[in-house]
């Protein structure tokens, strides 16, 4: 395909094959030009280069590529002899990270910027992302400094929220006249209470396991600039006020 003009194979009633570029005008397709007939697969390598040549000229929409693809044989000799090295995100992780410092996060530890950052680009479990950073970016943590670094989360809620804020109101010009205010639970694989879990009214269909309650605070827009957790067994009207306040 060469953005309008297709190269066609037509099989002839003498066993040959003859390859043409046609035009594609809504449904209706018409022969443009006639590259010529195949006896065998060279010849036929051969003619559909000349009509990719052909088309690449004559389209409305040139390729981003100079050269026509390689055959089949080609690419297929190629792979034979390759190996997968590595797998990588490196730019979403980069440009993840330029975002996160745009919106005023650059001052947040590195390896909580990386465990966010990788709930994006290939969720996971946080045993699982230490490993997923390590194979995708060479980036290395510590299992004890994970634990550490997950007792002091909600002493970066603040300053994340404010970051937030400012982001809603410098870059997405939000004015705050208007939010929105919404409520999910969150269960546990677990029958045992704990701190905020606790059984309530599940929206999962999960009424005997724990659970907590979150409450999100969005702009009009839906870009989201604050949460609070409650414990599982809070009636969500209740936490309305709570938020309201806080707010």
């Amino acid at each position: 395909m060469r953005g309008d003009l297709t190269i066609r194979k037509v099989r002839t009633a003498s066993g040959a094959t003859a390859v043409q570029v046609v035009q594609n005008e809504g449904k209706q397709r018409s022969s443009l030009k006639h590259i010529g007939r195949a006896h065998n697969e060279n010849e036929l390598e051969l003619l559909m280069a000349e009509a990719s040549k052909y088309a690449e000229a004559h389209c409305r929409q040139p390729s981003l590529f100079a050269e026509a693809p390689p055959s089949q044989s080609t690419l297929q000799t190629a792979l034979a002899h390759s190996k997968l090295v590595c797998v990588t995100h490196q730019y979403a992780r980069n440009t993840l990270l330029a975002c996160a410092r745009k919106c005023g996060l650059g001052a947040l530890p590195e390896l909580d910027l990386d465990l966010t950052l990788m709930r994006i680009i290939e969720p996971a479990s946080k045993l699982r992302t230490l490993k997923l950073l390590e194979w995708y970016f060479n980036v290395r943590y510590a299992r004890r400094r994970l634990h550490h670094m997950l007792s002091k989360l909600l002493e970066h809620q603040e300053a994340i929220e404010t970051a937030a804020i400012q982001t809603a109101r410098g870059a997405l010009q939000e004015k705050f006249s208007l939010v929105l205010y919404d409520v999910t639970t969150l269960y546990f694989e677990s029958f045992n209470e704990y701190d905020f879990q606790r059984p309530g009214f599940s929206k999962d269909n999960k009424p005997q396991q724990p659970q907590i309650v979150i409450g999100l605070i969005t702009t009009r827009s839906g870009f989201p600039v604050m949460h609070e957790v409650f414990e599982g067994n809070t009636f969500e009207v209740h936490t309305m006020l709570a938020i309201v306040h806080w707010f």
